[in-house]
């Protein structure tokens, strides 16, 4: 499973994307942790992550970005969760346009790949 998370600017406020339509938030953090919290979804063992901030071109960026607790939190649940037919194994987690430093804050065990823009 493949996710595109964009962070909002020092610029820009989000609101409560539980006030917001899909259109006015789709892809910022909060958007993701409600979709991936309420989905139904089990037995997801790879997911890849592309981070970005708004208003920048993926082919531009030169920083990388931290990731929310919140959102890191979100992931481990979600990859977490069980399923009666999974395919088991550690879970494989790819980051891409995050900070190194994330890597480890992952559970031990799992196969988190951090890799930065070409």
């Amino acid at each position: 499973m493949e996710i595109w998370v964009r962070y909002p600017g020092p610029d820009e406020v989000v609101f409560d994307a539980g006030e917001l339509g899909l259109g006015e938030y789709d892809s910022v953090p909060e958007h993701w942790m409600k979709v991936l919290g309420e989905s139904g979804m089990t037995g997801v063992r790879r997911l890849v992550v592309e981070a970005v901030m708004i208003g920048c071109e993926p082919d531009k960026v030169l920083s990388v970005l931290p990731m929310p607790d919140e959102l890191r939190d979100c992931f481990v649940e979600f990859l977490g969760r069980g399923g009666g037919g999974g395919g088991g194994g550690a879970p494989r987690l790819e980051l891409k346009g995050i900070r190194e430093e994330e890597r480890g804050k992952f559970p031990e065990g799992w196969d988190v790949v951090v890799s930065q823009w070409d």
